[in-house]
C-alpha cells in the first residue's frame, strides 16, 4: 500500500533536479519544494505502513473470533440436534416446543416485574378496603339519621302511627347479583338473605370470601348452595362489596279503638281510607310548609276527621298554613278556619265552571258564610250549634 501511494504522487522528484531548472527564473524557490515533497512522501509511506499493520491485526483478531464463534456454534447446534432427537423420541412436536420456549423467554421480563406489581396491588387493595370501610360508616350514619327521624315520628303519633327503618332493607341489588354472577338453584339462599333482619354487604362479602363453611355458619345457607357460591370468582365478591342496599321504611297504623290493645297493620295491607289516614297524620306533623289537601272526606270518616285531623289543625295552624278543598263542613267549622271560601259550580263535570260570591268569603262570623256552612253541615243548624258550643268558636 505504501508503494502505491508513492507511485501516485502528482510531482516527480526529478522534476526539480538541478540540471532541469538551471537558468530558469525562480529556480531557487523550486529547489525548496523538493524537501517538502520528500517529507510528504515519507509521511505517507509511514501512514500506509501503519494502516497495513492495523488491518493485518484486525484480520487476525476477526479470525480468532470467527474460530471461537464456529466452535460455539457447533456446540449449540449439537445441543439443538440432541434436543430435537430427544423430542422426537418422546413424540413431542419440535415446533410447538420452540414456540413454548419462546413464550417462556418473553415472560421473563414480566416475571421480573411481578414483585413491583404485587406491591402496587397490595397498596390498591389496602386503599380499597379503607374506602369501603368509610362508605359503610357513611351508610350507617345515614341510617341512624333515618332511624332517629322515624323514632321522632312514632313518638309524636304515639298509639296511632309508628314508623320503623330497616338498615339495608332492600336486598334486591344483592339478590340480582347472585342470580347473574352465580346462577343455578339459589331459592333458599335468596329467601334467607331477603328475610334476614339486619345485613350488610360487607359482612356477607367477608363470609363469601372465607368460603362455603363460613356462609353456612353465618347465614344458614344450605351447604350445596354455599358450595355453589364458593365457586364464583373473586370479581363477583368484589362487586358485592360495592353494592348499595337502600334502607327501607315501614309505616304501620293502629286500627284498634282508643284504650284497647293496639292492632298494628302495615301500610301495604291497609285499605285506601286507612292509608289516607296514616299519610294525613304524617302530613299534619309539625312543619313550616303549607299543606294543601283535596277532599279528605273521600277516604276518611267523620270520626277520624273530628278526633284526629281537626285537633291537630287547631294546634298547628298557628305555625303553618292549611288549605282544604272539602264538602265536609266539619273541617272548617271545628278547625276554626280563618277564611272560608264558598264555591258554586255550574255545568257538567269536566266542562263546567266554578264561581265565588263575595258575600260567601270570610270567617264563620260572616252570616252568609255561616248560612252556607249550615246548609252543607250534616245535621243542619242543630248540629252546627252543638259543635259551636262544644268547641267554643
Amino acid at each position: 500500500m505504501a508503494e502505491s501511494i508513492r507511485a501516485e504522487l502528482p510531482i516527480e522528484l526529478d522534476f526539480v533536479a538541478e540540471s532541469k531548472i538551471k537558468g530558469l527564473p525562480g529556480a531557487s524557490l523550486l529547489r525548496e519544494v523538493e524537501p517538502v515533497l520528500t517529507t510528504l512522501s515519507d509521511d505517507l509511506t509511514a501512514v500506509a505502513e501503519a494502516l497495513d499493520s492495523a488491518l493485518q491485526r484486525a484480520d487476525e483478531g476477526l479470525e480468532a473470533v470467527r474460530t471461537k464463534w464456529e466452535a460455539r456454534e457447533k456446540v449449540v447446534q449439537d445441543t439443538f440436534d440432541k434436543v430435537l432427537r430427544d423430542l422426537q423420541a418422546t413424540k413431542i412436536d419440535a415446533k410447538d416446543f420452540i414456540e413454548i420456549r419462546t413464550s417462556i423467554e418473553e415472560l421473563v421480563p414480566v416475571r421480573d416485574g411481578l414483585p413491583l406489581l404485587e406491591s402496587q396491588l397490595a397498596e390498591a387493595e389496602t386503599s380499597r378496603r379503607q374506602l369501603i370501610a368509610d362508605w359503610e360508616d357513611a351508610k350507617t350514619a345515614d341510617f341512624r339519621e333515618f332511624d332517629r327521624a322515624a323514632a321522632r315520628v312514632s313518638r309524636q303519633l304515639a298509639g296511632r302511627v309508628r314508623v320503623r327503618v330497616t338498615y339495608a332493607g332492600d336486598r334486591e341489588p344483592l339478590l340480582e347479583l347472585l342470580r347473574s354472577e352465580v346462577g343455578g338453584r339459589l331459592a333458599e339462599t335468596i329467601e334467607i338473605l331477603r328475610d334476614t333482619p339486619q345485613i350488610s354487604v360487607a359482612s356477607f362479602a367477608s363470609a363469601w370470601r372465607n368460603g362455603a363453611s363460613e356462609l353456612v355458619k353465618e347465614f344458614g345457607i344450605p351447604q350445596s348452595q354455599a358450595d355453589r357460591l364458593a365457586t364464583a370468582g373473586r370479581e363477583s365478591i368484589l362487586k358485592s362489596e360495592e353494592l348499595e342496599l337502600p334502607h327501607t321504611t315501614q309505616i304501620e297504623l293502629n286500627l284498634s279503638p282508643d284504650a284497647t290493645s293496639p292492632n298494628w297493620q302495615r301500610l301495604d295491607d291497609l285499605s285506601t281510607g286507612q292509608k289516607a289516614t296514616a299519610v294525613l297524620l304524617l302530613l299534619l306533623l309539625e312543619s313550616e310548609a303549607p299543606l294543601v289537601v283535596d277532599q279528605p272526606e273521600d277516604d276518611l270518616d267523620n270520626r277520624f276527621i273530628t278526633e284526629s285531623i281537626v285537633p291537630t289543625m287547631r294546634e298547628e295552624k298557628r305555625r303553618r298554613q292549611f288549605i282544604f278543598a272539602t264538602h265536609n263542613a266539619n273541617i272548617p267549622v271545628l278547625g276554626d278556619a280563618e277564611l272560608i271560601v264558598g264555591l258554586q259550580a255550574t255545568g257538567e263535570a269536566g266542562t263546567g265552571r266554578g264561581s265565588v260570591r263575595t258575600a260567601r268569603v270570610g270567617s264563620i262570623d260572616n252570616k252568609d258564610v255561616r248560612d252556607l256552612t249550615e246548609e252543607l253541615l250534616e245535621g243542619g243548624r242543630t248540629a252546627f250549634e252543638m259543635r259551636r258550643m262544644k268547641y267554643g268558636f
